[in-house]
């Protein structure tokens, strides 16, 4: 065992201690609040932690800065989930240095933190997403398929290498590239809106494919991560996180709209996106089915895996 490095939990039993970054977002209170009444310690690392103490529970330790925390601060897992955005403002230059900083600059600056610590955490999960595969990838993904092109997959590869550095110190990386993650935040909410005022549509053709996970697979999954990965002195792994059951986008505004007993009556022409958001109409056009083939043949077990039962949950 490298040094630095620790011993993997035993399933979960032990309390850990647990560093989070993101913990502010929508995936993060979610996890942040899963963690505490797991009884584990968290720590959240916020650049504005009187915010984030209003969103997060009163258990959770804050930090304004890596610097900030104390020399002796031993931590088991490391979770970056840290991330501006993708899916808003147009991607000018400005945006993409946004994005960058976010994502590439964050996580190189969490690896460098890690390599003044005495004692480092035995595993660092981090955030990436299936936009990895580029928008347009032919035929069902797995984590063994090739990388995209596009500004998306090359940020998302970025992303993936800067964690990875971690490796180096000893440290168990484990790349989750994520879905479209359903719940009480995200993407979601508007969907939801915007179906219940009689404005669900589908968009340009409605064929192309989309990859989503229930929240709480998206916790499920990082739990049982976290309880079979770390401490064999920097080891790389990368999960798919999607529902094994993806779906077209004309399928999925028709069973949201199915489930809130709403019609849809919009087709909205792919023109419009391209129009508005340039690059990154990607995101929406695009074409990606990804299945989560190393969660399922390790025996992860999906709560939601099909998306009716998946909206219903949140929705009923």
């Amino acid at each position: 065992m490298a040094p630095g490095a620790r011993a993997a939990c035993d399933a979960g039993t032990a309390a850990q201690r647990f560093l989070v970054t993101g913990g502010s977002g929508f995936i993060g209170r979610a996890l942040v609040s899963r963690l505490l009444m797991g009884g584990h310690a968290v720590t959240v690392l916020s650049r504005q932690p009187a915010g984030a103490a209003r969103r997060l529970p009163a258990g959770a330790r804050l930090t304004a800065s890596l610097q900030a925390l104390p020399a002796d601060a031993v931590f088991d897992v490391v979770i970056n989930l840290a991330g501006a955005p993708i899916l808003g403002p147009r991607w000018t230059a400005g945006r993409k240095r946004v994005l960058e900083d976010s994502r590439i600059g964050l996580t190189q600056q969490l690896v460098a933190w890690l390599a003044t610590r005495q004692q480092r955490p035995r595993l660092m999960v981090s955030a990436s997403a299936i936009g990895y595969y580029g928008a347009a990838a032919p035929g069902r993904l797995d984590e063994t398929s090739a990388p995209g092109s596009d500004y998306a997959a090359r940020l998302c590869q970025q992303w993936e290498v800067a964690a990875r550095a971690a490796c180096a110190l000893g440290v168990d990386t484990v790349c989750m590239r994520l879905g479209i993650v359903l719940g009480h935040g995200g993407a979601l909410p508007a969907l939801r809106r915007a179906l219940q005022v009689g404005l669900g549509a589908v968009i340009g053709n409605g064929t192309q494919m989309q990859s989503w996970v229930h929240i709480a697979d998206v916790l499920g999954a990082l739990e049982w991560i976290a309880c079979r990965h770390g401490g064999r002195g920097g080891e790389a792994s990368v999960y798919n996180l999607t529902a094994p059951s993806a779906c077209s986008q004309a399928e999925f505004v028709r069973t949201a709209a199915c489930v809130l007993r709403r019609p849809v009556l919009l087709r909205l022409p792919a023109a419009l996106f391209h129009l508005a958001l340039g690059e990154q109409s990607a995101l929406l056009l695009g074409s990606t089915e990804v299945i989560p083939t190393l969660l399922l043949q390790n025996g992860y077990q999906f709560r939601f895996c099909e998306l009716r039962n998946a909206l219903t949950s949140l929705w009923q």
